[in-house]
């Protein structure tokens, strides 16, 4: 009976290690879109510093994030449009940019 509370704590140890490297990941794609944003506009002469697109671009909103992923956007056209509608203007021109030099392959 002992061995299988130990089997099955262990076994729950694990599912949450699992867990949290999900979460870990999930965290760091935000991040990841954002900097392969960059990435793809850096070369342009309206991009602004690193820095400053970074941190604008982190403040987003989660869909406005995903709009960033020229896949997504192109399957959810109307929805990227609305989301796109609530930014301030430092936001906006990120986005604007962003779709005018969109990234090769989305992020993962």
């Amino acid at each position: 009976m002992q061995k299988i509370k130990q089997i099955l704590f262990l076994a729950a140890l694990t599912s949450l290690a699992v867990a949290c490297g999900k979460d870990k990941k999930a965290a760091d794609a935000k991040l990841t879109a954002c900097e392969q944003a960059y990435e793809s506009v850096s070369a342009s002469a309206a991009a602004p510093p690193r820095d400053k697109f970074l941190k604008t671009c982190n403040k987003l909103p989660l869909m406005n994030k995903k709009c960033l992923q020229i896949a997504y956007s192109r399957g959810n056209r109307e929805l990227c449009d609305e989301a796109k509608r609530t930014l301030d203007p430092a936001e906006h021109q990120l986005v604007e940019l962003v779709n005018a030099n969109p990234p090769a392959q989305p992020a993962q």
